[in-house]
């Protein structure tokens, strides 16, 4: 699911981003892309979705992951995968829905099968509909082994232990994913995948190009510690908390501070970001808890407690930076 409006936010500041370029025909290894490898997977299947309404092309698909592979070693770079393994938990519900959202594509994609089946035409108005053929994971996975490159199931989610190792590697994150732009750190930046243009069919280029994120830039924009960014995710909204149990009541804060909320989405990260500053006095956690309760429990028949909602907050914390300064133990922590 990612931040809510995150990333909507980031592209319309380009400023958060540096556009890199990495030189063709180099003679050494520059630089380590750490890949998110479900989203690679699925940023290649849609890119190259040949046929896929038939279940697709695989070798074609096979061919296309070898020459990603030879353009990134050709331009200095080492390519890293890490895979998701087992589905956490508290991830469960967020699967849930991925999943009857799938269900829901496959019944739109039967009802056009008509319309698909007689045309000759390439159907571009169905991409929005796409469904990676069933046996694409498998055959990229095998596919980059073959290629002797580093491939990684990971024990849980990815999305951790691509950041962890960019850092210990002074590396790239490459992914797709608004959690990204909330890591702390990143090792050397964050590339969205749909920035990232490598040159497989374009013999005139000589650059393998791509838009960096730095999350100094954010936390600056948004005069936050950079410390910070994953509590200002966490109460934007993501798979650990819902943003819709926060948002009311920091809304309810902001007029009673004289703060004006648009209703464009794009101003919703300044909106917490200044709720984070100004509550930012001592213990952070303790001070937006006491911020965000009073509304919470007017606005919900179910009530929650004051303690469930610090270990959600801290548990979507530690997702992000298990090292953060505020995952301090619960016992040190003066009474409620």
């Amino acid at each position: 699911m990612g931040i809510n409006g995150l990333s909507q936010f980031v592209k319309s500041h380009p400023s958060l981003t540096e556009a890199t370029r990495w030189k063709l025909n180099s003679v050494n290894i520059k630089d380590r892309f750490i890949f998110d490898g479900n989203a690679f997977v699925y940023s290649c299947a849609y890119e190259y979705r040949t046929h896929w309404i038939y279940g697709g092309q695989y070798a074609t698909i096979a061919c296309v992951i070898v020459q990603i592979i030879n353009k990134l070693k050709n331009a200095g770079i080492e390519p890293i995968f890490l895979f998701d393994g087992a589905l956490p938990a508290d991830k469960i519900e967020t699967r849930t829905k991925r999943h009857r959202s799938y269900i829901q594509r496959c019944a739109l994609v039967m009802s056009h099968l008509e319309s698909i089946n007689t045309s000759n035409r390439d159907l571009e108005h169905l991409s929005k509909l796409f469904l990676i053929p069933p046996l694409t994971f498998e055959v990229i996975l095998q596919t980059l082994r073959d290629l002797q490159v580093y491939v990684r199931i990971c024990d849980a989610e990815a999305d951790g232990e691509v950041a962890k190792m960019a850092e210990k590697e002074d590396g790239y994150i490459v992914s797709q994913d608004s959690d990204m732009y909330i890591y702390p750190n990143t090792g050397k930046g964050y590339i969205p995948l749909n920035t990232l243009k490598i040159p497989i069919d374009d013999g005139n280029s000589k650059h393998i190009s791509a838009s960096v994120f730095y999350p100094d830039r954010l936390a600056q924009l948004l005069r936050l510690d950079r410390q910070s960014l994953p509590l200002l995710g966490t109460l934007m909204g993501n798979d650990y908390l819902d943003g819709e149990l926060c948002r009311y009541a920091i809304v309810e804060w902001c007029n009673k501070e004289g703060i004006q909320v648009g209703k464009n989405q794009t101003s919703w990260p300044r909106i917490v970001s200044e709720f984070i500053n100004r509550n930012s006095e001592g213990d952070v956690i303790k001070n937006v808890l006491k911020a965000l309760m009073p509304a919470i429990h007017r606005r919900y028949a179910k009530q929650i407690e004051m303690t469930e909602l610090e270990s959600l907050i801290l548990n979507s914390i530690r997702q992000y930076s298990p090292d953060s300064p505020f995952l301090i133990s619960q016992k040190t922590r003066v009474d409620w």
